[in-house]
């Protein structure tokens, strides 16, 4: 795994970042973790690299069987926003997909809180908001 001059400390957009969806799924999982494969903070990749990276991780989906669902994670206040899934797995199996697709960080949902962990901290899950409180109603 590459090294990233975050560490294991939260850059602060990971506590203002909202979400969107083109629809609700029918259910939420009670755990469930919201990862992508763009490039990891700091970092500029080229529009077709994080394309194909969004591909990879979402074969791995298929091909594991795991419910996921579309949604994409965004700043509020710019115009910057990362393609990513919401995949119902465990904390430790997100950081270890997170991890392989070279990520800084993930969130996690659990019980309808919203949280953030870093992939160099697996052990500080960070509060956010409730989850639903940060979900944009789909247009």
């Amino acid at each position: 795994m590459k090294k990233h001059a975050f560490g294991g400390s939260v850059p602060p957009e990971y506590y203002t970042t909202r979400f969107r969806v083109v629809a609700r799924p029918e259910r939420w999982p009670a755990e469930f973790t919201i990862i992508t494969a763009c490039a990891p903070t700091g970092e500029l990749w080229p529009l077709e690299r994080s394309a194909a990276a969004d591909r990879a991780l979402a074969r791995v989906l298929y091909e594991e069987g795991r419910w996921h669902h579309r949604i994409t994670g965004y700043d509020p206040l710019g115009d910057h926003a990362e393609p990513g899934w919401a995949i119902e797995q465990t904390v430790d199996e997100g950081i270890s997909l997170a991890a392989r697709f070279d990520q800084l960080g993930l969130y996690v949902v659990q019980g309808g809180e919203l949280f953030v962990i870093m992939t160099a901290a697996p052990d500080r899950l960070s509060p956010v908001a409730p989850f639903l409180d940060r979900l944009d109603d789909p247009h």
